[in-house]
């Protein structure tokens, strides 16, 4: 376990951090504000199930891929909220259920990185409002056959193509 504010405004963590596979928890803003971490390494084995919130939220240098691990269900508010530098965004399983509100979210703009794509798995049932808020993506790809409820401005800022499984543009357009 990481506990909660256990790394909080510590200016010493410089570069990536690597989480062991062996943490089952980090506690709420574990990392917040960390001014100095440019990454953040999940292994594959993670055994994370919930990132908590605001864990790694405005660490300004933090950037690169995030590979969110397969085990995680659940992805609370503000874990990413205003990571400037992110380059793409990776979900490892299919056992994600619901994002939670300003997770990604950025609050000025211009964005000088484009993600490439976003890719949103097949288990995911709820997405919080604004939870990619100024976030510039290329595409968006939903690989649920059910769309996922969504709050408000989740994609505000954007004008990617969103492509949606093959035979379900009824669904996605009611």
């Amino acid at each position: 376990i990481i506990g909660e504010r256990a790394f909080q405004y510590c200016s010493a963590l410089q570069g990536v951090v690597k989480i062991p596979a062996s943490v089952e928890d980090i506690g709420t803003y574990a990392f917040y504000y960390d001014e100095n971490i440019q990454g953040v390494d999940f292994p594959a084995a993670s055994k994370l199930e919930t990132l908590q919130q605001s864990i790694f939220s405005r660490c300004s240098k933090l950037g690169g891929e995030i590979n969110i691990p397969a085990n995680v269900k659940t992805i609370a508010n503000y874990v990413f909220f205003n990571n400037r530098a992110i380059t793409a965004i990776r979900f490892s399983g299919n056992k994600l259920t619901s994002m939670g509100e300003q997770v990604f979210y950025i609050e000025k703009m211009p964005v000088d990185i484009k993600i490439d794509t976003l890719h949103l798995p097949k288990s995911l049932v709820s997405i919080g409002k604004e939870a990619f808020y100024n976030c510039q993506f290329e595409q968006i790809k939903v690989e649920a056959s059910v769309p996922p409820t969504i709050g408000t401005n989740v994609f505000y800022g954007d004008t990617c193509r969103i492509r949606i499984p093959s035979g379900t543009r009824f669904v996605y357009s009611e």
